[in-house]
């Protein structure tokens, strides 16, 4: 009975260990993976080596001892179970951030388990045989030999691995397998010592035991791509506030222009020199028109307006492509200096004109400038689930005539027969260019001075999310259980004093200024309640509900009214809103809506 000792106590640990594993929230990685079937496997494994036991030293007989027979054989599967585990644990800790060797993983798993499949065959149909002599119970047989064999041949295939990354091994993941290897050893003199001693399937639970604390930590992981996801939203603001700090001074300078052309033209009596100034300063108000309202004006963005065409293409592809031919054509020998901004999203669109207009810009700037330096920097705008994309090509061409800019920008209208078979063609002149670009939707703007000429385009395209899950809508649950409301409106205090209450409430406060805005916001974001002025600029809260209507939300929308138009709730009701909030008293209105909605 002697036995029994510690296959008991591994079994209340396996236990222990089931209960703390599978209870808690957990991020389902390979390595969790791996880890919950070698627990389950050492639960099945102690728990038939336990009935074996109890049978054969309480109730052994002809009938039990064939009962023990099976029991021994489906209890040599999780022997070749747990060492196939253990190896596939320690190769993907190994190599998981290899990405070449981690391709081999998913393949060498596949057959590992043919191979498995193949030796339980053989472990089923080889002889075990069982004895029970002066009350001691044991096992031998070929069956037994095979199992063994197969253990031993996946520990090797470990101890190889540990050797072949040796700088590895000093890693806490390693520790399990280590005492692995100083434990077979204590197994082995235990075995020649007493060969009836049932010690393995306590062996395996307590390496489990230890690999609960070795196995990466679902809250780390989590805080980690959190911190990934940090850090990749810091480096959008950041490539989004240079490229903004530099339209500042590019709208600067159009005005200090003009500032300078009229103090000139104050005193001025030449009507040439007049006309002169004049069309200086058209010239000028057409550089901010273009920066104001083509490339920084977002609001125009809208992706429902969008021409989709049902092509998906990642950015970062396109661009290096692109580079890559701009570079082969054999006519260009230029310094071409390429800035682009970090995290280029994945997007849909016409690539292929996109990229024609783009290549037929540099070409044709490279070859105006056989020995210069090319700049091409590209900056993006994001508006939900649109992006702008915003093209710039700087050369040394100086003072470029206003005659070939004009001839270039006033190239619009049908495209004629020639043009449309141009079109097939990998390049086109600059006024096909500004065809195309018009035709897509975009804009396009040339200055030329002293210092060199800039091309710029402007294109929309719809954004696409090509993660397969996004990590927090997965996971929010795990950590975030608050309401999502949306408020709609410009006072600052009111806003203020809701953030204020949102904690209580379990609240998120998302506040938009304007009507407008919120209504593209409610196409690609879910909220569980909205909140609407009464009164605000350009749109008041009876025009934003009637936009809300619309698109058929099922959420409730409330309209905040001061104590002076209390009267009023009732009306507003009566025009569509859920309820009204009295914002004088906003704690106690907060309290009676929720209790009403939840």
């Amino acid at each position: 009975m002697t036995n029994l000792y510690f296959p008991i106590s591994g079994f209340f640990v396996i236990i222990l260990l089931l209960i703390l594993f599978f209870s808690r929230k957990r991020i389902d990685s390979e390595e969790t993976k791996i880890y919950s079937l070698m627990l389950i496997s050492s639960f099945l494994d102690i728990s038939i080596c336990l009935t074996t036991i109890l049978l054969g030293y309480l109730a052994y007989n002809d009938f039990t001892s064939k009962i023990i027979w099976i029991l021994n054989k489906i209890d040599f599967i999780h022997y070749i179970i747990w060492t196939f585990l253990l190896f596939l644990y320690v190769y993907y800790i190994t190599y998981k951030n290899d990405d070449n060797t981690l391709k081999k993983y998913n393949k060498l798993k596949n057959r590992l388990m043919i191979l498995n499949v193949i030796v339980i065959i053989m472990e089923f149909f080889l002889p075990l045989n069982l004895y029970n002599e002066n009350g001691v119970m044991g096992i031998s047989g070929f069956s037994t030999t095979i199992v063994y064999i197969t253990a031993i041949i996946y520990i090797i295939l470990i101890l190889l691995t540990l050797i072949l990354n040796i700088k590895k091994v000093f890693n806490k993941k390693y520790i399990p397998i280590l005492v692995l290897m100083i434990l077979l050893i204590f197994i082995a003199i235990i075995r020649v010592v007493n060969p009836t001693l049932l010690i393995i399937p306590t062996v395996l639970v307590y390496i489990d035991l230890i690999m609960y604390f070795t196995i990466e930590n679902p809250d780390i992981k989590l805080l980690n791509e959190l911190y990934k996801n940090k850090e990749l939203v810091e480096q959008g603001y950041e490539d989004k506030y240079n490229f903004l700090f530099e339209m500042t001074e590019q709208v600067k300078r159009p005005l200090i222009d003009i500032n300078q052309v009229c103090l000139e033209l104050k005193n001025e009596e030449d009507i040439k020199n007049i006309k002169g100034g004049v069309n200086l300063i058209i010239s000028k108000l057409r550089e901010l028109d273009f920066s104001i309202n083509n490339i920084l004006d977002i609001s125009s963005i809208d992706a429902q307006k969008l021409k989709l065409v049902d092509t998906k293409y990642n950015l970062d592809n396109f661009f290096k492509d692109l580079i890559r031919k701009v570079k082969m054509n054999s006519d260009i020998n230029v310094d071409l200096r390429v800035e682009l901004p970090n995290n280029l999203p994945i997007l849909y669109g016409d690539y292929i004109k996109l990229k024609q207009i783009i290549y037929s810009i540099l070409i044709n700037s490279c070859r105006n400038n056989p020995e210069g330096t090319i700049e091409f920097k590209v900056n993006l705008l994001e508006r939900y689930d649109a992006c702008r994309i915003i093209f710039t090509i700087l050369d040394n061409r100086k003072d470029l005539s206003l005659k070939d800019i004009n001839e270039i920008l006033s190239a619009t209208g049908e495209f004629s027969p020639k043009e449309i078979e141009n079109l097939e063609k990998t390049e086109f002149n600059m006024q096909l260019c500004q065809k195309v670009i018009k035709f897509m939707g975009g804009h396009l703007m040339i200055k030329s001075s002293s210092k060199g000429t800039e091309t710029t385009v402007v294109i929309d395209q719809k954004m696409v999310n090509n993660q397969p899950k996004d990590f927090y809508q997965e996971y929010k649950n795990f950590f975030n259980d608050y309401k999502r409301v949306l408020v709609i409106s410009q006072d600052k205090e009111l806003v203020n004093d809701l953030k204020r209450l949102s904690n209580k409430y379990n609240l998120t406060i998302i506040n938009i200024l304007y009507g407008t805005y919120a209504i593209d916001r409610l196409k690609t974001n879910t909220y569980d309640y909205i909140l609407i002025s009464d009164s605000m600029k350009k749109m008041n809260g009876y025009e934003v509900l009637q936009e809300i209507k619309k698109l058929n939300l099922d959420i409730p929308v409330m309209v905040m009214l001061d104590e002076n138009n209390k009267k009023l709730g009732k009306h507003f009701i009566e025009d569509g809103f859920t309820d009204y909030i009295i914002i004088n008293d906003l704690e106690n209105e907060l309290t009676r809506i929720f209790e009403k909605f939840d």
